[in-house]
């Protein structure tokens, strides 16, 4: 799809998408979209987005986002984003007994762009090798 698009794809799609595009895939699916697009994709998609891009993935889920990108994760995804983005990952804490969510921004702290991450045991941000 083209800029302003609206596109969705099923399982195992690869789908994209344009400027402001909202494009969604299904598992396993490839899904991209362009500046300040809004991408999702289902447990062990590949998702990316642009610069100012709104990008999710499910369980498993491997998600990139641009510079000042939302990108969020679930269950053993792995996330990576340009300059000021927000990652965000789920993580179930069996000691407190609930599922939480633990955030970086890329440019705090050791967390840098372009780099892959995942949480560890405690939901502690970690690097990947990709």
């Amino acid at each position: 799809g083209g800029n302003c698009a609206t596109v969705s794809g099923g399982d195992g799609a690869t789908v994209s998408g344009g400027y402001r595009a909202t494009v969604t895939g299904g598992y396993r699916a490839t899904v991209t979209g362009g500046y300040r697009a809004t991408v999702s994709g289902g447990n062990c998609a590949t998702v990316s987005g642009g610069d100012g891009a709104t990008v999710s993935g499910g369980d498993g889920a491997t998600v990139t986002g641009g510079n000042c990108a939302t990108v969020s994760g679930g269950y053993r995804a792995t996330v990576s984003g340009g300059d000021g983005a927000c990652l965000s990952l789920r993580w179930y804490d069996a000691e407190g007994e609930r599922t939480r969510i633990a955030v970086a921004y890329v440019g705090d702290g050791e967390i840098k762009k372009n780099t892959w991450y995942r949480l560890d045991g405690k939901g502690k941000f970690e690097e990947v090798a990709k």
